[in-house]
């Protein structure tokens, strides 16, 4: 190798150290999007929706459809009602309702539900009102065409809509670089070393990551066989590949049943085990 990138360092005999983090050096935007997206996607979602239930008293919207499945009917008296000025569907606000009840074994029970029926605008405490309750536990009720919970359910499935999707791009893309750190670990630890020559260095403009852009490296390299073997890979040590061109010499690792299957040495700070500066950017978010 040159003296510029380690003339006289070999790759060292397998098995060998991997630092944890090493396929930040060139999975990295690849990782941290699928962070931020799964991130959106759990984050963002779960806080829309335990604000919604904390919205709706603590109350989840599946009760409205267990209650849909089985119920009792009874006749209860309104003891309040308010407008819920903060929740509107079509510019029409719900009513809060306050009621009191019989249910089936004889208790006597109080419970609030809500309903966007503007006859209740007409209604004062006293009067009387048909309830739906869950006979297993009468505290669950309703007016009848009503609900227990006043955000319905298809506002939580429009939040899965929207942010299901990111959560699943995240995911898919944290599993693609586990498997590809996985196989590209044992391959570092365990293949067969060589020194290759660099052929061209390519800039990707169209990714940026912390205001910078990786780079590909393109290099041949002898195999145990004799045989020429091309290959190229990507790096995020921005000012390692910004120095290297055509007829340096770069450390590869290969597979010796399969020499297509090769990366670069670990290079920059990762090649003791150490971050590096450029490392130190990898918590940006890439553009």
């Amino acid at each position: 190798m040159t003296d510029r990138f380690g003339q006289g360092v070999r790759v060292p005999d397998p098995p060998r150290a991997i630092p944890r983090w090493f396929f930040l050096r060139r999975m990295r935007a690849m990782f941290f999007c699928g962070v931020v997206f799964t991130g959106l996607g759990l984050g963002l979602g779960g806080v829309l929706t335990v604000a919604l239930v904390l919205l709706s008293g603590g109350v989840w919207p599946g009760t409205d459809l267990a209650l849909d499945r089985h119920h009792e009917v009874s006749t209860a008296t309104l003891l309040a009602k308010e407008v819920v000025w903060h929740v509107h569907v079509n510019s029409k606000h719900p009513w809060k309702l306050r009621f009191r009840f019989t249910s089936g074994s004889g208790r006597e029970v109080e419970a609030v539900g809500f309903t966007y029926d503007s006859s209740f605008a007409n209604k004062e405490p006293g009067e009387t009102l048909d309830v739906e309750f869950d006979p297993a536990e009468p505290g669950v009720a309703r007016p009848v065409g009503g609900s227990v919970t006043v955000v319905h359910l298809w506002v939580y499935v429009l939040i899965l809509g929207l942010l299901g999707p990111e959560l699943l791009i995240g995911v898919t893309l944290l599993i693609v670089v586990w498997r590809r750190a996985r196989a590209e670990g044992v391959l570092l630890a365990y293949g067969s070393g060589a020194e290759a020559e660099v052929t061209r260095v390519e800039r990707l403009s169209h990714i940026r990551f912390s205001r910078q852009n990786p780079y590909d490296v393109y290099y041949q390299f002898t195999d145990h066989h004799g045989r020429r073997v091309a290959g190229c890979d990507r790096t995020y040590h921005y000012a390692w590949a910004e120095e290297l061109k055509a007829g340096d010499r770069v450390g590869v690792v290969y597979n010796p049943h399969v020499s297509a299957a090769n990366v670069l040495w670990l290079h920059g700070g990762a090649s003791e085990g150490q971050p590096d500066a450029e490392q130190e950017h990898a918590n940006r978010m890439p553009t």
